[in-house]
């Protein structure tokens, strides 16, 4: 009888976590969609300009596709460069939007220059998430979890590759329950958006992004 009432207890506890993790992911998410209702201008047309530059990838890969492989790994490394400072852009457009600053389109090519930091970054990033993912699945869940911060970090200082991801991992210290609801959230939120011929990605993006910002700016505070 006592063991099964020290169950129920546990099962309500454990319950009563995740239900104050749900909670405060919502949060986030209601805060990002005003956020997002409040300029979706410049959340749009940065998707646009996004969406258009890998446009013009494919187009130019077509003209220049006679030049042979060399021509299309310059491209590609042209357009990964650029892309990922477009990235930061938008990464430092969504921070100033949740501070209650008025984004300005322009900043989408202001941090250009930490392109090549924020690609390094990611790839590092990402092989490690596959990597852990290969292994034991748990592991690379857990890894792209505690650095998923690393945009943030690079649209708020300038730093390096590897900084970022250790001031993303010490952000994320103790908190890793707080973040993984937020971006499973994300990911489902735009794995829908992406089913609607990719065109939900508009808007679904800038709203997980400007939630993951406002995730972002909280767990700053402490430290403030």
């Amino acid at each position: 009888m006592f063991a099964k009432k020290s169950r129920a207890i546990a099962h309500g506890r454990l319950w009563g976590v995740i239900v104050a993790m749900t909670d405060s992911a919502t949060l986030h998410f209601q805060n990002a969609w005003k956020a997002f209702k409040s300029h979706p201008r410049v959340f749009v047309i940065s998707m646009l300009i996004l969406f258009g530059s890998w446009t013009a990838l494919e187009v130019a890969v077509v003209a220049l596709q006679r030049f042979g492989v060399v021509v299309w790994l310059i491209l590609h490394l042209a357009f990964f460069v650029f892309f990922s400072g477009l990235m930061v852009g938008l990464h430092r457009i969504a921070l100033e939007t949740v501070d209650g600053k008025a984004p300005k389109l322009a900043n989408l090519t202001a941090l250009l220059g930490r392109g090549p930091t924020f690609l390094l970054a990611f790839c590092i990033y990402s092989a490690v998430v596959v990597v852990g993912l290969v292994l034991l699945v748990v592991p690379g869940i857990y890894v792209a979890v505690k650095y998923a911060l690393f945009g943030q970090v690079l649209a708020t200082t300038s730093t390096t590759a590897p900084q970022a991801l250790r001031d993303a991992a010490v952000l994320s210290d103790g908190r890793w329950w707080t973040l993984f609801p937020l971006l499973l959230m994300a990911l489902l939120l735009n794995l829908a958006g992406m089913a609607f011929l990719g065109l939900g990605l508009l808007i679904t993006f800038p709203v997980s992004l400007l939630a993951t910002s406002d995730l972002y700016r909280s767990l700053q505070q402490p430290a403030q």
